[in-house]
Formats: structure tokens, C-alpha cells, sequence
């Protein structure tokens, strides 16, 4: 990132990605049950940790709306798909 936010320690920028997930998640009320089920694993560091490194190849990288929205529709069609094979 350029400009004068890119001095700011990752922690200190950490509002704003966090307020665009929660805004990119809100807009979509069909995504809302599974961002409720996924919340437990998302707020564990390690998983994040892990998702970022396999994500983005930088473990402090925070997620975009639009990944975090991507994630959400797999994990609900993977979910689906899963219900439908037993």
C-alpha cells in the first residue's frame, strides 16, 4: 500500500478491513447462517494465520470483503453438496 497509511503498523490499519468484511457480509443477508457457523473457526489466529499464508502468502494480510464473501458461498455450497451425498 502507497501512501500515508503505509506507516501505520498492520494493527492500527486493522478497522478498516475488519469494517469492509462486516460490510461485504451485511449486504448479503443469504450469506448470514453461514457466516454465524464460521465464525468459531475464523476466530481462531492460527486458522487465520493459515488462510492468509495459503491465501495471500503473507500471514498478517487481512482478508478483502470479496475473499471473506467467497469464502463464505464455498463454504455454504461445499456444506450443501456434503448434505446431499449422505
Amino acid at each position: 500500500m502507497v501512501g500515508p497509511t503505509s506507516r501505520i503498523p498492520p494493527r492500527r490499519r486493522l478497522g478498516g478491513p475488519i469494517l469492509a468484511v462486516g460490510w461485504a457480509v451485511l449486504r448479503r443477508p443469504l450469506l448470514w447462517p453461514e457466516a454465524l457457523r464460521q465464525v468459531r473457526a475464523a476466530a481462531s489466529a492460527s486458522y487465520r494465520g493459515l488462510r492468509s499464508v495459503t491465501a495471500y502468502g503473507d500471514p498478517d494480510r487481512p482478508p478483502t470483503g470479496a475473499d471473506v464473501v467467497a469464502w463464505l458461498r464455498w463454504a455454504r455450497s461445499f456444506r450443501r453438496d456434503c448434505a446431499r451425498n449422505m
